[in-house]
């Protein structure tokens, strides 16, 4: 063997395994194919390869064992693509597995590094196979319609993940029963998929029906806990009604772990595997709560599952390790959304630090815990942490040799947390190489790509990059124009409602707003037909926008909800310019609705429509306690979310100035006016020297008024009342 080491045919790569050379492994395949032992030979080998197989069989492993596959895995695409017909299953299990263990290690390679183009071509590969050799209904398939989905819905191919499942729970309840964990673990899947297509109604009905389900089982005849001295008195429909986590509390601290409760049934591995689905429906179960605002709900079981695992963490077991990285990072997550940033930051680092050492770096979860990380610094400013953060993230993408759409959503996340603190730049640079990234994988005639333009043409237009804006803005428009079906290019329907639909009137939203920036710099007279000009071509695309995505009542699509209300508020914009008032604040009314039912009183945007109606109010001099009620709630919700130096917030001092210099409450007008002059001066924003002269003519206008009342007192008679 040495000597073949030598001649660079066979490569050691551990004391006793070596790895050989793909002409010595062509050229002793087709003597195997002469040997009159080859049955037996080819047999073995397929044995071999299962049995290695079998340790990488978790969707994630860690970096140390990716490495100990990668040489195996030539080997092990040889029997999935060639010698299949050799691979003995074990019949004994309910589920055989031998025939699913080789493409489970496939999957488990490629996926843990993100590599899921390559995981999906051997998935579809080895699916025709083992239809072709079992039939449709069999049951290695339910195990490849499981597997299958998993790595479909991390790239966002929800409807045909859910096609899968739904085959395979057809083959569950056949082969295996309602009640056997494998199938409480694929409805499990069907309920969170559900979730993803933000279908929460049906994904809480099918969750908390398993869950209950689950319970149930544990409470059965097959497993007699109940006939520990501590629930003797108690009914199973009395233990149900207080919930499963009082249950736990109880076992946990009566009885130890539930895994490990000395039973007289023979199901204790079934039994552990019930622990296993109620973890993981308490999870998804979670993260519906937490999408449907049920904070208090998802808090609870999150923190269930910590606790429940938290032994099995001092153990390293893999699955532990796992699940509580993932309760981490969403408990994290949920205390983000609940303002809680401290305890955020804690589960969140906490998630971080165990991924680091059982996941790759470009795994999937790793870098969306990243992002995670990332959106909350920028939240509590904390720019340089949250600034490696995004530089780590574009190194990992650009390592991986596909573009993934799950980890550039949550780039555009990050971008739009800067977007909101008003650091455009930053949001310039992001979007900059999110387009970069279509471009350098050749995707740019995508949905995807669109959206990329849009999101860089609205930065341009905020750092006064406003014809580049327009050019891409019209670019995004072509590119989805053409994806779009023959029939719908010369006239795009509104009832179709299409994510291409969206795009373009996202584009033609931004197009308006572009042309409504132009405008705002021509102010001379001989401008002012130019300037006319570009706000009609504004309202042209901002109500074309609008007509693409029209929504009804009752309507719950959020994203075009959110959509709606923005461009309404652009729409605004561009009438109060043409001086159509009533139409402006019909527009600017009817966003305020929609973003105060989506994001509740205290937002950004919900400050930004009271700081529009307001405005509006204040140009056409009506209604002076409504004005200056507008324009305090939108300084009220701005003060507390955002820095007094943001640059959106000297538009809020500027309007709340010019409405107190307007009603003569001069003492109120400066106090604004200066926070006006402080917030530019701190930014180093040119249109300083624009606040200070308002500020300076408030001042003198106060001191007139100050100088006649003083004149008109010195005249009264002495003794005058």
């Amino acid at each position: 063997m040495d000597s073949l080491v030598n001649l660079n045919l066979v490569k050691q790569i551990a004391n006793t395994e070596y790895e050989l050379h793909s002409l010595i492994h062509l050229y002793l395949r087709e003597k195997l194919d002469e040997s009159k032992f080859m049955l037996r030979a080819k047999q073995d080998y397929c044995k071999l390869l299962v049995e290695k197989s079998e340790r990488f069989t978790y969707t994630t492993l860690s970096p140390e064992k990716i490495e100990y596959l990668k040489p195996l895995i030539p080997h092990i695409k040889q029997i999935t693509q060639y010698h299949y017909d050799y691979i003995v299953d074990d019949y004994n299990s309910v589920i055989p597995s031998d025939w699913n263990l080789p493409i489970k290690a496939i999957n488990s390679f490629y996926v843990s590094q993100g590599f899921y183009p390559q995981a999906i071509q051997y998935f579809r590969e080895y699916i025709d196979i083992t239809k072709n050799k079992f039939g449709e209904g069999d049951i290695h398939l339910m195990v490849l319609y499981n597997d299958f989905s998993l790595a479909l819905k991390d790239i966002y191919e929800y409807h045909e993940a859910l096609k899968l499942l739904e085959k395979a729970l057809s083959i569950a309840k056949k082969c295996l029963g309602k009640n056997h964990h494998e199938t409480m673990m694929i409805t499990n899947a069907i309920g969170d998929t559900y979730r993803q297509m933000e279908k929460y109604k049906e994904a809480e009905e099918i969750l908390t029906t398993l869950y209950y389900s689950t319970i149930n089982w544990i409470l059965s005849n097959e497993y007699n806990i109940r006939k520990h001295p501590i629930f003797v008195k108690a009914s199973p429909l009395v233990i149900i009604a207080q919930g499963f986590q009082h249950l736990l509390k109880k076992l946990r601290c009566k009885i130890g772990m539930l895994s490990n409760i000395n039973i007289e049934s023979n199901n204790k591995k079934e039994i552990a595997q019930k622990v296993i689905v109620f973890i993981l429906v308490n999870n998804n179960l979670a993260l519906v709560y937490q999408s449907i605002k049920k904070y208090q709900k998802a808090e609870n079981c999150y923190k269930l599952i910590l606790e429940i695992v938290e032994k099995d963490i001092q153990d390293k077991s893999s699955f532990a390790q796992a699940i509580f990285s993932q309760a981490a990072k969403n408990l994290g997550s949920l205390y983000m959304y609940m303002k809680r940033y401290e305890e955020a930051e804690n589960y969140l680092v906490q998630a971080l630090e165990l991924n680091k050492r059982i996941l790759d770096p470009k795994h999937l979860n790793y870098r969306l815990g990243l992002d995670h990380l990332a959106c909350l610094y920028i939240i509590e400013n904390k720019l340089d942490e949250a600034e490696k953060i995004v530089v780590e993230l574009f190194e990992l993408q650009l390592q991986l040799d596909y573009l993934e759409p799950k980890a550039l959503k949550a780039l555009e996340v990050i971008a739009s947390q800067y977007f909101y603190k008003g650091l455009y730049e930053k949001v310039e640079q992001i979007s900059l190489k999110i387009n970069q990234l279509y471009q350098k994988f050749h995707l740019t005639s995508s949905i995807e790509y669109c959206e990329s333009l849009n999101l860089l043409a609205t930065s341009y237009i905020h750092v006064q990059k406003t014809e580049e804006a327009i050019t891409l803005a019209k670019e995004a428009i072509n590119i989805a124009k053409k994806l779009l079906p023959q029939s719908s290019r010369t006239k795009i329907t509104i009832s179709s409602a299409t994510s291409l639909n969206i795009v373009i009137a996202n584009s033609f939203n931004t197009l308006g707003s572009a042309f409504w920036n132009l405008a705002q710099n021509l102010t001379s007279l001989p401008q002012l037909s130019q300037r006319k000009q570009f706000l009609l071509e504004a309202e042209k695309c901002t109500k074309y926008s609008l007509e693409l995505c029209k929504i009804d009542e009752n309507s719950h699509d959020k994203e075009i909800k959110s959509m709606v209300s923005n461009i309404h508020n652009n729409l605004g914009l561009i009438l109060e310019d043409l001086e159509k008032y009533s139409e402006a604040e019909k527009s600017y009314r009817f966003s305020l609705q929609l973003r105060r039912e989506e994001l509740g009183e205290e937002s950004y945007l919900v400050g930004q429509s009271f700081l529009s109606l307001g405005a509006c109010y204040d140009w056409q001099k009506k209604n002076n306690d409504q004005t200056e009620k507008m324009l305090l709630e939108c300084n009220s919700i701005w003060e507390k979310l955002l820095k007094t130096d943001h640059p959106e917030m000297v538009h809020c001092y500027e309007h709340l100035g010019k409405f107190y210099n307007r009603t003569r409450q001069f003492k109120k007008a400066i106090y604004f006016y200066e926070k006006a002059v402080e917030n530019c001066r701190v930014r180093e924003d040119k249109n300083i020297d624009f606040y200070q002269q308002k500020l300076e003519e408030c001042i003198k206008r106060s001191n007139k008024v100050k100088s006649k009342k003083s004149s008109k007192s010195s005249k009264k008679p002495k003794g005058f009342g």
